[in-house]
């Protein structure tokens, strides 16, 4: 009976724990379905429902949230290029070439003898020919040659005369008028060579043979005045003033510098002179008349760079007004403050400017 009573009041013991649990699991139940202010009141019979958790929507208003740093992608720019205004930075800049100069036309006229020989009168558009000479590179050793060997055009360019020279005659002088290249129809010529134009524009002077003339511009009223000496010969004459010609003459002794001064009447007389060389005058001459300044007259070698000054009065050597020019010239003529000259490769210089072509002699 005591074993009966135990083992009930064990039943019933258990019995009592069962249902303690199953309260408590129902109560834990209804906690976890329900929010604030849910019903309180267990369901009749306990269920386990499984807890799905919703896909949640994130928001800024959480305070409990937290935000995750930015994920930054770093893009190549996007550069949109400026409109173009000019060459790429990168462009070398452009060469511009160094302007040309010419050389402005001189007032007093600028008359030259070019390579082929022919007599050339500058003008602004270019050199004009006033005579059509022979090519002295043509030139055979044996028989006449006959080359152009000066040229004179007055102030308003009006009138040009060229002389030849020389061989077998002493040379011939041709009237012109700019830009005729041949001789004025009908225009009378005289016999000579080496001419020079007075300073007013009104004579000649000029070589022939043996005797230095005086003439007009027509070739007429001619004077006459021959050489010192027998065994002197004009080379070349020029005007250093109105009444007073400079003469280069060359003899078996040397090269002489002379003057010839001319009385109101046109008489010429010879009168001081100077010998300014005296290596013996061969076929070819190797001194020449070069230019006139202020009182001041010049020689020119064409074996030196040096132009020699000589007093237009005197004669005699004035080294302090002597030019040096680049190289010997072929041919050289100063005035009116002004250098022209060709040097050995033919070049013409006129001041410091050059002239294009080639050519043999200027004025």
């Amino acid at each position: 009976m005591t074993h009966r009573r135990t083992a009930a009041a064990r039943r019933r013991a258990s019995l009592l724990a069962a249902c303690a649990l199953a309260l408590a699991l129902a109560a834990c139940g209804s906690e976890e379905g329900s929010g604030d202010g849910a019903d309180t009141t267990a369901p009749p019979a306990p269920t386990v429902v499984p807890t799905v958790s919703a896909p949640t929507t994130s928001t800024t208003t959480a305070a409990s949230a937290t935000t995750a740093p930015p994920i930054t992608f770093v893009l190549p720019a996007t550069t949109v290029p400026p409109e173009w205004t000019g060459a790429p930075v990168d462009s070398p800049a452009p060469v511009t070439a160094p302007p040309t100069t010419t050389a402005p036309l001189p007032t007093r006229p600028l008359v030259a003898v070019n390579d082929s020989g022919d007599a050339v009168l500058f003008a602004a558009d270019g050199p004009t020919v006033l005579l059509d000479g022979e090519d002295p590179d043509d030139v055979v050793e044996e028989g006449p040659v006959v080359l152009v060997d000066s040229v004179v055009v007055t102030d308003d360019r009006s009138v040009s005369l060229v002389s030849t020279c020389c061989e077998p005659s002493p040379g011939t002088l041709f009237r012109t008028a700019p830009p005729a290249p041949t001789p004025l129809d009908g225009a009378d010529t005289a016999f000579g060579h080496g001419l020079d134009l007075s300073l007013d524009g009104s004579r000649i002077a000029y070589v022939a043979v043996d005797a230095v003339v005086v003439s007009d511009l027509a070739f007429e009223g001619e004077t006459f005045l021959s050489a010192p000496s027998q065994d002197t010969y004009p080379d070349a004459v020029m005007w250093s003033s109105a009444n007073r010609l400079i003469v280069l003459d060359s003899s078996a002794s040397g090269t002489t510098l002379r003057a010839v001064d001319i009385d109101a009447a046109g008489v010429m007389t010879w009168t001081v002179s100077s010998q300014i060389s005296t290596v013996p005058a061969d076929r070819e001459a190797t001194m020449m008349l070069a230019g006139r300044a202020g009182g001041i007259v010049f020689v020119a070698d064409v074996g030196s760079n040096v132009v020699h000054a000589f007093d237009a009065t005197s004669l005699a050597a004035v080294p302090s007004s002597d030019v040096t020019l680049a190289s010997p010239p072929m041919s050289v003529w100063l005035e009116d403050g002004e250098v022209r000259w060709i040097d050995g490769s033919r070049t013409l210089h006129v001041g410091d400017a050059t002239m294009p072509g080639s050519y043999l002699w200027v004025r």
